[in-house]
């Protein structure tokens, strides 16, 4: 599990990161869309952006 995590973290564009933090800040709606187990992913997104003041409805097909 620690190696799937840091070689994920090896993908990360740290910049790419740090704009599309500063562009969703600015953002008061943020649609998530997942497909199947996605979907889980995108519902968990869905709570943390709503706690944090975001409306985020998450839209998921469990059956794709």
């Amino acid at each position: 599990m620690v190696r799937a995590v840091e070689d994920s973290a090896g993908l990360v564009d740290e910049k790419e990161l740090q704009r599309t933090i500063e562009v969703m800040k600015q953002k008061e709606n943020i649609v998530i869309f997942g497909v199947g187990s996605s979907g889980i992913a995108g519902l968990d997104m869905q709570s943390r952006l709503m706690r944090i003041g975001h409306q985020a409805p998450a839209v998921i097909d469990p059956h794709l």
